[in-house]
């Protein structure tokens, strides 16, 4: 009995208590994605589960965003792509997007202005 009580389900369960049935049958398309093999077959295989993919998040920017961060028009983006190595634009939805770490690594790669004062760059 505790078998029987183990390969249903709770709802089987308060049905065969309440109502007195000595048998209710496992609705077994309910359990698939449980690890419970079906008891009226030897060696089954529990039911699968979808596989879960991995999903790594990296930040993007869309253009209205990096519009804002740049204060520039989109050609300019669409200029610095090209000549300067900024980084290319993914499509998300229809849309053109960049990936926030890559934008950052292209402004980190920048070269620093030298001010008045500044020792010149063969001394350093």
């Amino acid at each position: 009995m505790a078998a029987a009580i183990a390969t249903t389900t709770m709802f089987e369960v308060f049905l065969n208590c309440f109502l007195g049935f000595l048998h209710v049958v496992p609705m077994w398309r309910w359990l698939n994605h449980l690890s419970i093999p079906h008891p009226e077959k030897k060696g089954a295989k529990p039911g699968k589960r979808a596989a879960t993919k991995s999903k790594i998040k990296r930040p993007i920017m869309f253009r209205p965003e990096l519009l804002e961060l740049f204060e520039v028009s989109a050609p300019t983006i669409w200029l610095w792509q090209i000549k300067l190595g900024f980084p290319k634009s993914i499509v998300v939805g229809g849309r053109s997007a960049w990936y926030a770490d890559e934008v950052d690594a292209w402004i980190a790669a920048r070269p620093r202005r030298r001010l008045k004062g500044d020792p010149p760059l063969d001394a350093a």
